[in-house]
């Protein structure tokens, strides 16, 4: 179940992100909150489900109902697309040539149906996420301690879980690569996959994981509450905590400040890689000039890439399990992990268009003008945004009409020889390097993961275990995984040159970035994120050396993967 549940949250889910902003014409602040919204619902019923899983149901009965969510979720995620007007592509033969005689704009002699902007459809969207991160929770919680009552090699399944959950996230882009391609109505659109506004059949991976989720419903229920074999221990039918000891160990984590500070360094690193993983798609597209199929091709390289890094930080903690050596290790890799951080200046020259960032005869502009002496009198429409390439100068126009053609593509007077439909390319080398600095950077990143735990559980009681891994995991989640979609999403927003027209009074997706000023406001976001850990593992690192006489804990891999996924 997890490698088909991760195949459309990890994989068909995020590459899918860009789609669906041009499809219902929403911001990257939207698809932020979006994203957000998996967090809240994960962490505002996760105590519920933990303390009442064993209370109410048996904990294969919660799995089999968080099951039935998850697959719920998919199917309402197709349910926007199923339920709204056909998806178009404003276009027009008549509108993409010069004529000074046309007196009616593109919207008022168009009969076809206009893109969906419905506010409704986008609020289903929210209850889709808010139902999947619900959905995964006893998946999280309860089925893990299901597998370790049961089981006495809980460190190896709950390895075995993440490694089928990366592998499921690749499966789901190379899935989301294939149905991109398809027109997400199936029905041909007038453009090719390579333009800006073409939206794919994304919706068809969340058909299939919605039913091979739903298979597993009726398996769970086939468990029994308990497995009577050699792994049953009478130590694992403890008493319940009374709640002045929890309080007790809430005061002692909290006064534990080394713990704090490496709790702080948790928070930045999920802040950056919530967002980093839900926009890597949009900026392989936006800034790379990658196809919809092709970038969802190098997120899977990514996840392929974050599926090594836990597995080397677990094997870096296993050699030196002492709290000074992991602390230079978290510190070390940090420093990489800053180096890589320069991959966002690592890109191709900045699609020109003509009148957006250039001007016509192809110098810098910051003002959006997109009449000129040579189309003064084509009556255009800049509702109809129908790019096209002038190979020689590797210069786009907003459209035909823009160019000054008095055909299609020929006979332009703000170009000399014929244009060619889309965008124009812009593929170099450092597209390659910048997505090895990615994988880089993707791989330190998670990689410091179990070091970071193995650290935290250094400096503290072993009693204490459980609550610091539940209040790092909630901390996590409540100032990390929650605003940083929403931050990612705002910066990309913020860095749009151009956004879609259309013919109803709300604007569309963004269509085209301002490179440069991305890659600033990422390179900042990415060095606070990285600089803040750095200096508090130091000041970790010199608080805890100086304590006397404290008690060294042996903490093994297989304890570091468990305390992970709780």
């Amino acid at each position: 179940m997890t490698f088909f549940e991760s195949t459309g949250n990890i994989g068909i889910l995020n590459a899918s992100i860009p789609a669906r902003e041009r499809q219902f014409g929403y911001s990257s602040t939207i698809s932020g909150l979006m994203s957000m919204c998996y967090d809240v619902g994960f962490t505002l019923f996760s105590l519920p489900f933990a303390y009442f899983g064993a209370r109410i149901f048996t904990k294969p009965q919660w799995c089999s109902f968080g099951t039935l969510l998850i697959s719920f979720s998919f199917i309402i995620f197709c349910l926007p697309t199923l339920l709204s007007p056909q998806y178009t592509v404003p276009f027009s033969e008549e509108y993409s040539t010069c004529d000074s005689k046309r007196n009616l704009s593109f919207c008022t002699t168009s009969t076809s149906s206009q893109n969906v902007n419905s506010q409704a459809f986008v609020f289903l969207l929210y209850i889709a996420t808010i139902l999947l991160g619900i959905g995964n929770i006893p998946q999280n919680t309860i089925a893990i301690q299901y597998i370790e009552e049961n089981s006495q090699m809980g460190g190896f399944y709950f390895g075995l879980m993440q490694s089928v959950r990366s592998i499921g996230g690749i499966i789901g882009e190379i899935i989301a690569a294939i149905t991109l391609q398809i027109p997400v109505n199936l029905k041909e659109l007038p453009v090719d996959s390579s333009h800006l506004l073409w939206v794919g059949a994304y919706w068809i991976g969340f058909i299939y994981t919605c039913i091979t989720v739903a298979v597993f419903v009726p398996i769970f229920l086939i468990f029994p509450k308990k497995f009577k074999n050699e792994a049953d221990d009478p130590q694992r039918n403890l008493s319940s905590p009374k709640l002045d000891s929890f309080f007790k160990q809430i005061q002692a984590l909290f006064t534990n400040i080394p713990f704090i500070f490496l709790n702080i360094t948790s928070v930045t690193e999920s802040l950056i890689f919530a967002g980093f993983l839900n926009f890597s798609t949009k900026y392989f597209q936006d800034v790379l000039g990658f196809s919809s199929n092709k970038a969802s091709l190098a997120l899977a390289v990514l996840i392929l890439a974050a599926a090594f890094g836990p597995l080397m930080g677990a094997c870096c903690a296993k050699i030196k399990n002492e709290f000074s050596p992991l602390c230079y290790m978290l510190i070390g890799m940090s420093c990489l992990q800053l180096l890589t951080g320069h991959l966002v200046f690592f890109r191709c020259k900045p699609h020109e268009v003509a009148g957006i960032n250039v001007d016509y005869i192809g110098n810098s502009v910051s003002k959006v003008v997109l009449n000129s002496t040579c189309n003064t009198n084509c009556m255009c429409d800049d509702e109809l945004f129908q790019p096209v390439c002038d190979p020689s100068t590797n210069i786009a126009y907003y459209s035909g009409c823009y160019a000054g053609c008095s055909e299609r593509n020929a006979n332009c007077s703000c170009v000399s020889g014929l244009l060619s439909e889309g965008t124009c390319s812009n593929t170099c080398l450092n597209t390659y390097i910048n997505i090895i600095l990615n994988c880089m950077f993707v791989i330190c990143m998670v990689g410091k993961i179990p070091l970071g735990i193995a650290a935290s559980i250094k400096i503290i009681e072993v009693e204490h275990t459980s609550v610091a891994m539940a209040i790092i995991n909630f901390a996590q989640r409540l100032f990390g995984m929650i605003p940083g979609p929403i931050i990612f999403g705002y910066l990309f927003d913020s860095a749009c040159t151009l956004w879609q027209k259309t013919c109803s009074e709300n604007s569309g997706s963004c269509l085209l970035i301002d490179q440069m000023k991305l890659a600033w406001s990422l390179y900042i976001v990415i060095m606070i994120c990285c600089i803040i850990p750095i200096i508090f593992y130091i000041l970790a690192l010199i608080l805890q050396t100086k304590k006397p006489g404290k008690a060294t804990k042996c903490v093994s891999v297989s304890d570091i993967e468990t305390s992970h996924n709780l």
